[in-house]
């Protein structure tokens, strides 16, 4: 595939994913509950108009407050999302319609590995209208910068695993 049809499958990946997002956050609007957007689709969002070209976005994860879990997750599936995986640290709920998963976090990384406080990060986190045209919380700079070095080290243990390690 040609570089150029790659970066077109890749914008489309990323429209999506904020679609998906905007839905997410409307749909849990309904209950004040307020997502802070992580990794890809923050990325994307930040590095929008640099000139550098998209990633293709394959889920999108949004982290909510640890008590807030369970009712987000509820206010998702009512809304049309399908829960297809839970993990002690996240639910994954795919939205048939886009074809893309939204991956629901109240933890960032499994406790064992990092002493990553998740509530505490959307504590220190601030509200945004302007960034997606909608309400979300963007986490503090730092905090960014801390999820994204552990996400990095805790997936990249395998060198044989390519996928990951292009990343």
């Amino acid at each position: 595939m040609a570089s150029a049809e790659r970066e077109l499958e890749a914008a489309a990946s990323v429209l999506a994913g904020r679609a998906l997002l905007g839905r997410a956050s409307a749909a849990l609007a309904s209950d004040e509950i307020v997502p802070l957007v992580l990794k890809g689709v923050l990325i994307s969002a930040l590095t929008e108009g640099s000139g550098i070209a998209p990633r293709p976005m394959l889920d999108v994860d949004v982290l909510v407050r640890s008590f807030e879990r369970e009712r987000a997750e509820r206010i998702l599936t009512a809304a049309g999302l399908a829960v297809v995986a839970r993990t002690l640290t996240a639910t994954t709920l795919r939205d048939r319609e886009l074809g893309l998963d939204l991956d629901l976090h109240s933890g960032l990384v499994e406790p064992e590995l990092f002493r990553i406080d998740a509530d505490a990060i959307v504590d220190r986190s601030s509200e945004d209208r302007a960034l997606f045209g909608f309400l979300v919380r963007v986490p503090d700079r730092k905090d960014l910068y801390a999820h994204l070095v552990a996400h990095f080290a805790r997936g990249r243990s395998n060198a044989n695993d390519r996928r990951r390690l292009r990343d």
